[in-house]
C-alpha cells in the first residue's frame, strides 16, 4: 500500500496534476460567477433559470455535454502543452547550462582580465 501511495505522489508531481486541477477549478469558478452575474442562477431547484419546464432538460444537457465537454477537452489540451513545454524547456536549459554556457563564460573571463 505504501508503494502505491508513493508512486501516485511521484507521478502526480511529475505530471503536475495540481496545474490541471487549478485550471479546471478556476474555469468552473469563473463559469459559476458568470452564471451568477447573468442572473441565470436562482435559489430554488433546479437552480437554473433556463430550466423553467421539464422539457428544457434536453437543452441543458445538450449544452452541458457539448460546450462543457469541449471546454474540458480544451483545458486538458492546454495542460498537456504546458507539460510538453516545461519538459522541453528543462532539457534545453540543462543543455545550455552544461555545454553552451560553461565554455563561453570561461573565455569571457579570460578575455576580461586586466593587462599585466
Amino acid at each position: 500500500m505504501l508503494i502505491v501511495q508513493r508512486l501516485r505522489r511521484e507521478s502526480s508531481r511529475r505530471l503536475r496534476v495540481w496545474v490541471l486541477d487549478a485550471m479546471l477549478l478556476g474555469g468552473a469558478g469563473l463559469l459559476a460567477l458568470e452564471h451568477l452575474w447573468a442572473g441565470e442562477i436562482v435559489p430554488w431547484p433546479p437552480f437554473l433559470t433556463s430550466m423553467a419546464a421539464a422539457a428544457d432538460l434536453v437543452a441543458i444537457l445538450n449544452e452541458t455535454l457539448f460546450v462543457g465537454g469541449a471546454l474540458t477537452v480544451a483545458t486538458t489540451g492546454v495542460w498537456a502543452l504546458i507539460l510538453l513545454a516545461t519538459k522541453t524547456n528543462s532539457r534545453t536549459w540543462s543543455l545550455k547550462e552544461t555545454d553552451l554556457l560553461g565554455k563561453p563564460f570561461k573565455r569571457l573571463a579570460q578575455n576580461n582580465r586586466a593587462p599585466s
